[in-house]
């Protein structure tokens, strides 16, 4: 009985990495199909809310990512980021400001939930509102840039010496 638990196991590997490659290779309906009788592990549940949400199903995609946080516990800022894009490309701008309260997010973690709050907005057709989180993620993203920058830098200075 232990030996067939771990071909299971095995098994089920290597169809989410079937579906992962289906994935990346935008055979959205072959990932979801390579997804389908593999346990719903946390990392089943995020590729499916992912291939859903390319697919534009929303709906199905919201529900992948509510079974995470509550059959998983799962409390990730990315999966946090990644349902409030999805209530925003639903159409439930209006639902997203209690949505964020309640996963303890803002958008001051960062550009792309500001992003996100930003477009919220402008669904909500809060235009100066829209404004000032573009602002904050422009902030964000030239923080980032200019990080990445000096440790390029950094890195250049180190090989042109060896």
């Amino acid at each position: 009985m232990n030996s067939l638990c771990h071909v299971l196991k095995i098994v089920h590997f290597f169809l989410y990495v079937q579906a992962y490659c289906f994935y990346r290779l935008n055979q959205l309906s072959e990932a979801l199909a390579a997804l389908n009788g593999v346990e719903r592990s946390e990392n089943v549940l995020q590729l499916e809310a992912q291939i859903l949400y390319r697919k534009g199903e929303f709906g199905e995609c919201i529900s992948s990512y509510q079974k995470i946080f509550k059959e998983h516990k799962l409390n990730s800022s990315e999966i946090k980021t990644n349902i409030v894009a999805a209530y925003i490309a639903r159409g439930h701008a209006t639902e997203v400001s209690q949505l964020m309260e309640s996963l303890k997010v803002s958008a001051h973690n960062g550009f792309e939930m500001a992003y996100n709050a930003a477009c919220a907005s402008i669904e909500r057709k809060e235009f100066s509102k829209a404004e000032e989180l573009l602002l904050l993620a422009h902030r964000y993203l030239s923080c980032c840039t200019c990080l990445l920058d000096t440790i390029s830098f950094s890195l250049f200075q180190c090989i042109t010496r060896s």
